[in-house]
């Protein structure tokens, strides 16, 4: 189909428009507008253009949409006065271009899809939810975003082959168990877990994440010399080259744990982190004063107020004796006491001494009988 101008084709039973292997080949010069009639649905979309001027077209919706084409896929953007939505609505949606762009930096594509394959000198779109990527190649430039996490895909050359990467996300960027794989130049991500894997070098432009970042890599982790390049919760790093350099260490922001395997035996890596101190509690100047009693002043012709008198008890005071202190004993009673018992002793020393000559006398008594004539 060729056509110089703007192109509309309304499917009143729905249906396909091509079919997988076997595309729709099609020049249009103008806008293309495909759509179904009321009540109906497009299942499929499969569009091929080999012009090398770009492919404009209206918002598109089907289950499956595949557009091929030799220069940009460009989206027409939302008749005036109708409510905006998606460029292209799909489950899966692939936009390749041979030797043009996806979108615009200041025009990005906008789709919602649940997986998203793209190819094109650059590449700039952005989905409304959560998206698995397929297949990614762009020649410089690829800037994904989406409003939810992006997801690595399943098959064997599912990922990102990019010269600059940027990925925006709501969510999440990859999965601890599916880390997304990356072959680019440079790589910049943020989203509130940021999980890569890499067969060659990663070199950070700048990664922002809430919580976790991990980077496995069978090649080195650099920076691009940004004063931060990696911000996050925790960091992993797994690599099987180097991390950082000696002129160019890896510059982190890391508020938590820090993991780092290099198959290289070198790790360069500063990390700007530092604990906020606890904010300082300024107390105001007039609570640090000591409190002082104001006295009350009376006015000349203010009568001082009466202090009335104590009760006094009418019934006659009855005398108490007072109590006797303890007793005491005296000193002189104590000093009678130490002859006395010198005296006990004396006495005792000499009854000993008594005993013992009585007995010494029974012995030699005992030793020596006298003679009976």
């Amino acid at each position: 189909m060729t056509a110089g101008g703007d192109v509309t084709a309304v499917l009143e039973n729905g249906g396909s428009v091509g079919e997988q292997g076997n595309a729709l080949s099609l020049d249009v010069g103008g806008v293309l507008t495909l759509t179904a009639a009321d009540g109906q649905a497009l299942e499929g979309v499969f569009l091929e253009s080999p012009a090398d001027r770009p492919l404009t077209i209206a918002p598109l919706e089907a289950q499956t949409i595949a557009i091929s084409t030799l220069g940009d896929i460009l989206p027409a953007g939302m008749p005036e006065g109708e409510a905006p939505r998606p460029d292209f609505t799909a489950v899966e949606l692939t936009l390749n271009s041979v030797d043009g762009s996806v979108g615009t930096k200041d025009a990005p594509v906008e789709s919602s899809a649940e997986k998203l394959s793209l190819m094109g000198s650059e590449l700039h779109i952005h989905n409304d939810q959560t998206v698995t990527l397929g297949e990614v190649i762009a020649d410089t430039e690829a800037v994904i975003r989406a409003d939810g996490s992006i997801l690595a895909g399943d098959g064997p050359d599912d990922g990102v082959v990019a010269g600059t990467l940027e990925l925006i996300a709501t969510g999440d960027v990859g999965s601890k168990d599916n880390p997304l794989p990356i072959e680019t130049d440079t790589v910049s991500a943020q989203g509130g877990n940021v999980h890569l894997t890499s067969e060659g070098d990663v070199v950070v432009d700048r990664i922002v994440a809430g919580n976790e970042v991990t980077i496995q890599t069978d090649g080195s982790v650099r920076d691009t010399g940004t004063s931060t390049a990696i911000t996050a919760g925790s960091l992993t790093i797994v690599a099987g080259g180097y991390i950082g350099t000696a002129d160019n260490p890896l510059n982190v922001n890391v508020r938590g744990p820090i993991f780092l395997t290099s198959g290289i035996p070198w790790n360069f890596l500063s990390n700007s982190y530092r604990k906020p101190e606890p904010p300082q509690l300024e107390i105001p100047a007039l609570l640090l004063q000591p409190a002082r009693r104001r006295p009350h002043r009376y006015a000349p012709e203010e009568e001082l107020p009466e202090i009335p008198a104590p009760e006094r008890n009418e019934q006659p005071d009855t005398a108490l004796p007072e109590p006797s202190p303890p007793d005491q004993p005296a000193a002189g009673s104590l000093l009678w006491l130490l002859p006395a018992a010198l005296a006990v002793l004396l006495l005792f020393l000499l009854l000993l001494l008594l005993f013992w000559r009585r007995r010494r006398r029974d012995e030699q008594t005992a030793q020596h009988p006298a003679d009976p004539s």
